[in-house]
């Protein structure tokens, strides 16, 4: 049960790495049409996205070769909190430069 559970949340997990990578590359796209003004904000506010997208990537890297199904369970908690954190960050951008989305 835990193997097949395990393999299951490491798919979708890989899958949404490339998924983010792709967001902060549109995200650094639109950076090139903003003025000079507001562009400052917003890619402070990309950066910010992408450190904690590299922090959840490379966490994820490191556990996700520990093995056991305690260790399991908190690598698995730990991610989900990582995963909310990020897309919580980017609905949060998303508001805050609204006229740009």
């Amino acid at each position: 049960m835990y193997e097949k559970e395990r393999t299951a949340y490491e798919e979708k997990w890989d899958a949404k790495l490339e998924e983010w990578d792709a967001k902060i590359q549109e995200l650094k796209a639109k950076a090139k049409g903003i003025k000079a003004d507001a562009k400052i904000a917003y890619e402070d506010s990309v950066n910010d996205l992408e450190r904690k997208w590299e922090e959840t990537k490379q966490k994820y890297q490191e556990m996700r070769h520990q093995k056991g199904e305690e260790m399991w369970e908190d690598f698995k908690d730990r991610m989900n909190h990582m995963w909310k954190d990020l897309e919580g960050a980017y609905e949060g951008m998303k508001r805050k430069f609204q006229d740009l989305f």
